[in-house]
């Protein structure tokens, strides 16, 4: 709902941001999508994977008078261990994979609220843009309006100066 909303208020006051975001949240969302069903394969690997060993690991401990008695030792440690080891592999591939998902997820994100505020301030600089429009396109939630820089003019080294017309439009 959140992204709709802000979607239709992009496009109702910079139809090039609006379609920045709308173009975003595509991608966003097919390649999410795409990387979930992929995790959902992974993940039932690896239940499927621990369900057989602790399988195994009941039936080895149900049966441990018997290994004992009749089986080879060597034989039925190397034998558990391979189930130990594909489990391990299962939930190793598992974790990368959701390490990439949110890696991906930020790195998006990130691309985009540095977008989306580059155009904003470059707008802003040149004029193109109204403050209304411009706290649009700058994510208000990353970037806080400081009093200090709105009462001080804007005039804060290192920072984009605000002209005096921006500043008082936004008192």
């Amino acid at each position: 709902i959140v992204l709709s909303v802000s979607i239709v208020l992009l496009f109702a006051n910079d139809p090039r941001l609006g379609g920045i975001l709308l173009a975003w949240a595509a991608v966003y969302g097919t390649v999410s999508f795409l990387l979930a069903r992929r995790c959902i394969v992974l993940s039932q690997a690896m239940s499927a994977a621990g369900s057989t060993l602790t399988g195994r690991l009941v039936d080895g401990i149900a049966n441990a008078d018997l290994v004992r008695g009749f089986a080879r030792v060597d034989h039925e440690r190397r034998h558990l261990g391979e189930f130990v080891d594909n489990e391990r592999n299962c939930s190793r591939r598992l974790r990368w994979f959701l390490l990439m998902i949110r890696s991906f997820q930020s790195a998006s994100v990130c691309a985009l609220l540095i977008l989306l505020c580059w155009i904003s301030i470059v707008d802003a600089v040149a004029g193109r843009m109204t403050p209304g429009t411009f706290v649009l396109g700058v994510p208000g939630e990353q970037m806080p309006v400081d009093p200090c820089l709105v009462r001080n003019g804007g005039n804060v080294p290192g920072l984009v100066n605000l002209n005096t017309a921006t500043v008082e439009s936004l008192r």
